[in-house]
C-alpha cells in the first residue's frame, strides 16, 4: 500500500513575490508594456518587451475555505514597472490591472496539489466560481477566469509564489 501524498501548507507570501504557474514555475505573471492593463504570463526568456510583476499579497482575511487577498503589484526590485501600486483583477474574461479595492481584485486562495487555485471573489459573490486560468504557459497568454478543471491536459489553474526571478 501506498503512502498518502503530502500537500503543504498554503503558505501566503509575506512580502514582493512572483506569482507563477505551480508546475512550470518559470511562467510567471507579467505584463506586456505596450498593453500594460492585461494580465498575461511571461515566460522567463522572454525579453524586455515584458515587465515581470512583483505581487504583494494584501491579506482580507478569511473566507469560503481560503485566504482572501489582493494581489498588488509592488514594483519591486527598480524595474520601473509602470503600473505599480495596481492590483490583479478579473470579473469575467480576460484579467487586468486596476486600482485596489476595485471589483475583481480579491482573489480567494484554496489549496490544490502543490499550490492554490485563486478564485476571484467577484465571481464567487455573483455564484459563479471561477480561477484564475492560462490556457498555454506560451509567453503573451491571456489570463481569465473559468471553472476549474483538474483533468489532465486542461487549462493551466495551479499557482504559487516565489521570492526570486526565474529570469
Amino acid at each position: 500500500m501506498a503512502a498518502p501524498a503530502v500537500h503543504a501548507a498554503l503558505a501566503i507570501p509575506g512580502g514582493s513575490e512572483q506569482l507563477c504557474l505551480a508546475n512550470s514555475n518559470g511562467n510567471c505573471v507579467g505584463v506586456p508594456i505596450d498593453e500594460i492593463f492585461h494580465g498575461v504570463l511571461a515566460a522567463a526568456d522572454t525579453v524586455a518587451a515584458w515587465v515581470a510583476i512583483w505581487l504583494t499579497w494584501r491579506s482580507k482575511g478569511t473566507a469560503d475555505g481560503g485566504q482572501q487577498g489582493e494581489e498588488q503589484d509592488t514594483g519591486a526590485a527598480g524595474d520601473g514597472d509602470p503600473d505599480a501600486g495596481l492590483c490583479l483583477a478579473d470579473t469575467g474574461g480576460d484579467a487586468f490591472m486596476t486600482a485596489c479595492g476595485a471589483n475583481g481584485t480579491v482573489w480567494i486562495a484554496i489549496p490544490h496539489n502543490d499550490g492554490v487555485w485563486l478564485y476571484s471573489r467577484y465571481t464567487v459573490n455573483n455564484h459563479n466560481p471561477e480561477v484564475l486560468t492560462a490556457n498555454t504557459a506560451n509567453p503573451g497568454a491571456p489570463l481569465y477566469v473559468t471553472l476549474s478543471d483538474s483533468s489532465p491536459g486542461g487549462p493551466w489553474q495551479t499557482w504559487n509564489w516565489y521570492s526570486t526571478s526565474h529570469t
